[in-house]
């Protein structure tokens, strides 16, 4: 019988971290993906959606790609985000 894997993927306020975990809870491979924070001259910090969409782009792969992986088993995904980001649409 195949073994039920599951892909988490947490969007901190730094980086992205993705792991893929057996039913035991066994992390079967992790990696993190650092983005900047961007500090306004207003005191603000800001980051950009795009370099978010990339660190995902990055981890989810390589997690994926690890040989203890069979993407194939994969039955769930969980995600996770920062707390109260919000992202502006349009001007």
């Amino acid at each position: 019988m195949a073994q039920n894997l599951f892909l988490a993927i947490d969007l901190g306020t730094s980086s992205v971290k993705a792991a893929v975990v057996d039913h035991h809870g066994v992390v079967l491979a992790s990696t993190v993906k650092d983005y900047p924070l961007i500090y306004t001259e207003d005191q603000g910090i800001e980051q950009d959606p795009h370099a978010w969409w990339r660190a995902i782009h990055e981890a989810v792969p390589a997690v994926l790609s690890h040989p203890r992986v069979d993407r194939k088993n994969i039955v769930a995904v969980a995600n996770t985000a920062q707390w109260s980001g919000t992202i502006c649409l349009g001007e």
